[in-house]
């Protein structure tokens, strides 16, 4: 399967409407039982054909209204739509896809993963659909069951480069850099040259201490043909690799070409910010001095198994330094940095 997603790529086929949440975009569109294979759209066979009981342009509004639902924050009105076009349309697996994935960006993981795994059983289990249902995974935050369906995507025969680097990476995070190199080996043996397989291999040597044959690799990505969301990456890790090699006036200008890539999308993040900052300003007006003692009160009952802490801080300031320093305590764990927090804690 291609760099680009399933949900990404069907946009020439099907109309589509684009849900902003706080650093999360969701689509939901008027879908069919097609999948991208490495070269060319193919229909997927499922084991047995559903007559679909309504038709394309009342679906296409009816996945309009699940979206302004949702835009709405009316989240189970917008779960609901998606459940009706489910039971209209019972043959339609990326619509189980997209209502798997608005369940877990509710938490709500049982029904996700019992929306995903239907969905994969429609499209016949080929390697593509487990794939995508690990990619949806992503995209409402659980690694776990992400892991899950890439490692049954890499099971079968051919997967593709893309869900091999994805299980490099998340073997990455967990520091097993070994098992992370042998998965970037197969996707580049599947795929010679595969621009995120070589990211994948240029971070590996980077924190090997190899910042030579990093930089060396990286900038063969930059100099290929590979899409925007790899080169912007590329650019970064270009610029983590150069300060590791003290080269900082470099490694500044590598990522002054990152936020270059990185702004032409900067009005639709902007639009995302200030909802998040009208958001806080409501509460601000609203929360009382009871309101607090209420909370104070109750929050006996509300704590976690475990102490948490949060670390936070601005680029460059050595939050990473720091995080990798209370990592190597053996009574620490920490996770993978997550954006959403700066979303909703930056309100000026």
């Amino acid at each position: 399967m291609g760099s680009e997603s399933i949900a990404a790529r069907r946009s020439d086929y099907f109309p589509k409407w684009t849900l902003q949440l706080p650093g999360i975009y969701i689509l939901f569109g008027v879908l069919n039982r097609r999948f991208l294979t490495e070269d060319k759209w193919s229909y997927s066979i499922a084991a047995m054909k559903r007559q679909r009981l309504i038709s394309k342009g009342a679906l296409s509004r009816l996945f309009q209204e699940a979206a302004e639902a949702w835009r709405k924050q009316n989240y189970t009105e917008s779960i609901g739509l998606l459940e009706r076009a489910t039971r209209m349309d019972p043959g339609n697996a990326t619509v189980l896809f997209d209502l798997g994935r608005a369940y877990g960006m509710r938490y709500d993981y049982g029904s996700a993963e019992r929306c995903l795994e239907k969905a994969v059983s429609l499209s016949g289990g080929i390697s593509a659909a487990w794939a995508e249902a690990g990619k949806r995974c992503q995209e409402f935050g659980n690694p776990e069951l992400a892991r899950r369906y890439f490692e049954r995507s890499a099971s079968l025969p051919d997967p593709s480069s893309d869900v091999l680097v994805h299980l490099a990476e998340l073997e990455e995070h967990h520091s097993h850099l070994a098992q992370a190199e042998e998965f970037i080996d197969r996707a580049l043996a599947a795929h010679a040259n595969h621009p995120r397989a070589l990211l994948g291999r240029a971070r590996l040597r980077r924190l090997q201490g190899e910042t030579e044959a990093a930089e060396k690799i990286l900038r063969e990505v930059l100099q290929s043909n590979c899409d925007s969301w790899t080169r912007l990456r590329t650019w970064y890790e270009l610029g983590a690799t150069l300060d590791r090699q003290a080269r900082y006036d470099e490694a500044m200008a590598a990522f002054l070409e990152a936020k270059a890539l990185l702004r032409p999308g900067a009005a639709a993040a902007s639009a995302i910010l200030e909802g998040v900052q009208a958001r806080v300003r409501e509460l601000e007006e609203t929360i009382s001095a009871s309101v607090l003692e209420r909370w104070f009160e109750t929050s006996g009952g509300l704590k976690p198994r475990h102490r948490m802490a949060v670390l936070c801080g601005h680029p460059r300031s050595g939050t990473t330094l720091l995080e990798q320093v209370l990592d190597a305590h053996p009574e620490v764990v920490t996770p993978k940095k997550r954006t959403c927090y700066t979303m909703k804690l930056i309100c000026h």
